[in-house]
């Protein structure tokens, strides 16, 4: 095809070195362009990848049930700190006839999932939230959505810890009975 005078004369064609270094020099320039895009890029899908775990957060937060396991009792709500009950309300005074120790706490437990309650001493009154009647009774329930119930306890026993234990999706609430001698009363603590 070519002969190698040809050949040589190709090669003896030199570019003017102006012309190699602006050539060189757009090299460069479109290699950092391609990494600005980059990054660029990069820092968009990063936004986008936030705004979507943003949105989906906002609207599972409902369903997650982080607010659930409230537990109220004689409709004081009952934190990781203790509350004194008061048995001379109402309630605790139409304590079960069989045993004039016997008191009756009202508890209401906030929950969407289905929980199991349980308790050590005395037995649970699971009350329909609408009419106010006993929908079961027994030392172990299990309920579905937020549970108004009735715990039944003896308290003659000053150096008994009643407990009612409520489980729900693996995590256990423990509301335990225990009594104060310095202030001669029952307290209500959870864990």
């Amino acid at each position: 095809m070519f002969e190698k005078t040809e050949a040589a004369e190709f090669q003896s064609i030199t570019a003017p070195a102006e012309l190699r270094d602006r050539v060189l020099d757009a090299t460069q320039k479109a290699e950092k362009f391609q990494l600005a895009t980059r990054r660029k890029n990069i820092r968009t899908i990063s936004v986008m990848a936030a705004c979507l775990l943003l949105t989906v957060a906002i609207f599972t937060y409902p369903f997650l049930g982080i607010n659930s396991g409230k537990i109220t009792v004689n409709g004081e709500r009952l934190t990781a700190s203790c509350i004194t009950l008061d048995l001379n309300t109402p309630l605790a005074a139409s304590a079960n006839p069989r045993s004039a120790d016997t008191v009756s706490i009202k508890m209401t437990i906030a929950s969407q999932n289905p929980s199991d309650i349980m308790v050590t001493h005395g037995k649970l009154l699971l009350m329909d939230a609408d009419s106010g009647n006993i929908v079961a009774e027994g030392q172990n329930l299990s309920a579905l959505g937020d549970v108004e119930l009735i715990w039944e306890v003896e308290l003659s026993d000053t150096s008994a810890e009643p407990r009612l234990t409520f489980i729900k999706k693996g995590r256990t609430n423990t509301v335990t009975l225990k009594y104060d001698a310095a202030e001669e009363l029952w307290k209500a603590f959870r864990s």
